[in-house]
């Protein structure tokens, strides 16, 4: 009867949330392949167009302008002082071209990582720390993919993170934490303001959910991290400095040769009768992403390993929100809760086309669940000797399994990928042996071609209209473009079968009609480039 009786008795806190030998070698294994896995996935990622922003304004950081991003016309996630700021750095270190920018890409997402590991090591210990971590390095293939994707709101992300990271502290009563206020309140005020400014988003990573969750946890009389002063105090700070981002963009744009597209115009909610339509379709990337389902509507073993990681996320939720007496822990489980579902229900309600591409928005929804996952693969929440917590131990091994089964998986098919063919960067090539180097064609290929000749090849993105060539203003500079025909030559470069940017109408009898003969025509697989001893844009026929 003793023995029975010791066996209901809780486990001790200790038991489970310190570390063993053989778990913490199990994990920096894990971590270890991880990180070599997402090297090799960020290093081999096919980059485009709007992969390139960063890179260039690097490229034009090095020349001489009588103002700072003169010329420069940005979109409202501009990214200046978040992902740019990380280019600048390695550009200058390393030199800039496409291996710089994809690994640059990659050190942003392992610096989020270390971040939300270390948020949530400082909210309950090391362990869930580091499967949480490892969580993130083996997401399914094509979230992982998309976190890897330079200036894909990564830069949102880590930025997010740290601010978080920075509240939390000023949340803190500690003594130490009351003397570092002075430093922390103008950090984070510095932080969100970079970021909301910079990308937007974060008003959906950080901002509203900070303030949301203190609010949500006031109203359910939980037990608060701070004093209600303390509390109004960074709620104010918050709202005041994202508000101030945003009206920051508005004052650069009339202020300054910096043109950033406006943030109201870019927020425009679908149609009532599209919201079913826009129900089933989030559904549907969620499902993707957490790789219950495959791109194409496929379905594997993988997909049952990561159901059974998902059902663990959300086990470890119910239980974390039932049973966490810590305010601390409370508000960061809370916080998680309200950032998922704000991205996910502003993901819903935004306009937007119905691709597979759109998936990008929703990425911070996976930090979340790898935390609970995490959580849960650390077995946590075991102190309690209930009929559910005996059950959740036993699933835990099969969690582990499963997770197991994943890292396998996501090993093998980044081990057996052949590598892409980069074909602008052979084009890049084919264009520097014949002596091209500067020209122009559309947005998809011009930016692109420039980044990987290392800005040896200069193409300039267009469009076309019934009037004519004219210069394209997105992620590009003003300066790039001069009316003056003697800055020639010039090429113009037609992908095939191309319709974006009016390339559509172009043939050659139009362009001989505004530009005159061309003294030269090259083919290289389907595209066309007509070279002229003058710069074409200068050419009034």
């Amino acid at each position: 009867m003793m023995d029975e009786a010791q066996g209901e008795r809780p486990e001790s806190a200790d038991s489970h949330h310190k570390l063993d030998r053989k778990e913490a070698i199990f994990l920096a294994v894990i971590i270890a392949l991880g990180l070599l896995l997402t090297f090799v996935q960020a290093n081999s990622l096919i980059l485009n167009s709007d992969h390139s922003q960063s890179a260039l304004i690097f490229y034009d950081l090095q020349e001489e302008r009588p103002h700072l991003l003169a010329g420069w016309y940005l979109p409202t996630n501009n990214y200046l002082l978040t992902d740019t700021t990380f280019y600048v750095i390695t550009g200058s270190l390393f030199g800039m071209g496409p291996t710089t920018v994809r690994l640059t890409a990659w050190v942003i997402f392992l610096l989020g990582v270390l971040a939300a590991a270390t948020i949530v090591n400082r909210a309950f210990s090391l362990k869930p720390a580091l499967y949480s971590a490892a969580g993130m390095l083996f997401l399914p293939a094509i979230a992982t993919g998309e976190l890897l994707k330079p200036q894909n709101h990564n830069g949102n992300i880590l930025f997010s993170l740290i601010a978080y990271l920075v509240a939390s502290h000023c949340l803190d009563e500690s003594e130490i934490a009351r003397k570092d206020a002075i430093v922390l309140l103008p950090l984070l005020a510095l932080v969100t303001t970079a970021g909301v400014f910079s990308d937007p988003t974060m008003l959906f990573t950080f901002s509203l959910p900070f303030v949301l969750t203190l609010i949500t946890l006031s109203a359910l009389k939980r037990e608060l991290p701070a004093s209600g002063a303390k509390t109004l105090t960074l709620i104010g700070l918050v709202i005041l400095v994202s508000g101030g981002a945003i009206l920051l963009q508005y004052a650069v744009s009339m202020n300054t040769e910096l043109q950033l597209s406006r943030f109201l115009m870019q927020t425009n909610s679908i149609a009532l009768e599209e919201l079913s339509a826009s129900l089933a379709f989030t559904s549907k990337i969620l499902a993707i992403l957490f790789g219950l389902m495959e791109k194409d509507g496929g379905f594997s073993i993988v997909n049952i390993a990561r159901a059974l990681l998902l059902v663990a996320a959300i086990a470890s939720a119910l239980l974390a929100f039932k049973n966490e007496k810590d305010a601390r822990r409370q508000y960061f489980l809370v916080f998680l809760f309200v950032m998922g579902s704000l991205i996910a229900a502003s993901f819903v309600f935004r306009a937007k086309p119905f691709e597979l591409n759109t998936a990008r928005y929703l990425i911070p929804v996976l930090y979340c669940q790898a935390v609970f996952v995490g959580i849960a693969l650390s077995g946590y929440y075991r102190t309690h000797p209930s009929t559910l917590h005996r059950t959740l131990r036993g699933y835990r091994y099969v969690v582990l399994g499963a997770f197991a089964l994943c890292i396998v998986l996501v090993g093998a098919g980044v081990a057996t990928t052949a590598p892409a063919r980069q074909k602008n960067l052979e084009l890049a090539e084919f264009l520097e042996e014949n002596g091209l180097d500067f020209g122009y064609s559309q947005f998809w290929y011009a930016n692109i071609i420039t980044l990987n000749s290392e800005n040896r090849v200069k193409v300039r993105p267009i469009e076309f209209t019934k009037h004519g060539a004219r210069p394209f203003f997105w992620s590009s500079n003003e300066n790039w473009y001069s009316p003056d025909p003697d800055l020639g030559p010039s090429f113009l470069l037609v992908p095939e079968g191309t319709n974006d940017y009016g390339f559509s109408i172009v043939s050659p009898m139009m362009m001989q009609a505004m530009f005159g003969p061309p003294v030269r025509q090259l083919e290289y697989e389907g595209t066309r480039i007509y070279v002229w001893d003058k710069n074409i844009l200068g050419i009034r026929r």
